[in-house]
């Protein structure tokens, strides 16, 4: 065998490994933990920042809904939503349902609850975070049978002030 022939054979090798290993699919309880990972890293962060406690934030809900793409906007004091706003020609609801209507908590722990949905293979989370502030800047959600049941979304947050 000449020198030319075992790296030949070496390196069909490796190209035979690598694509092995690029079929496999990970393990879907390490992606959970990784991803609740990623989430508690930039609550923590969120957190920090958020010692005075009082922010107001904006959000835009992407849905099968009467109220989708209309943005609104929420002022939190002290953990408690102070206000709720929307513009005057706005299709939310008059008496808008209580869970539309959440501080950066409440997003945190839906964002780990379909994390865990996800992970019992449920639907598909997407996530992104402001890498400086810590909160949440998209989250999205699509259901395995969102076509039986309208459960997908996007949610788009803009952090408008921190104090």
């Amino acid at each position: 065998m000449t020198r030319i022939q075992s790296k030949r054979g070496a390196l069909i090798a490796l190209v035979s490994i690598l694509l092995l290993s690029a079929c496999v699919k990970p393990d879907p309880a390490d992606v959970l933990a990784e991803k609740l990972a990623q989430v508690a890293h930039y609550q923590e962060l969120w957190s920090a920042m958020s010692a005075s406690s009082e922010y107001s934030f904006s959000y835009q809900r992407n849905c099968f809904c009467p109220y989708s793409g209309e943005r609104v906007r929420i002022d939190v004091a002290d953990g408690v939503v102070k206000s709720f706003s929307r513009s005057p020609d706005s299709k939310w609801p008059e008496h808008t349902p209580e869970h539309l209507v959440v501080t950066m908590e409440d997003v945190f722990a839906q964002i780990e609850v379909l994390a865990k949905r996800e992970g019992s293979g449920d639907g598909t989370l997407g996530i992104e975070f402001d890498e400086s502030a810590g909160n949440p800047t998209m989250v999205s959600w699509a259901d395995k049978k969102a076509y039986e049941n309208e459960v997908a979304f996007a949610l788009r947050i803009e952090l408008v002030e921190h104090q």
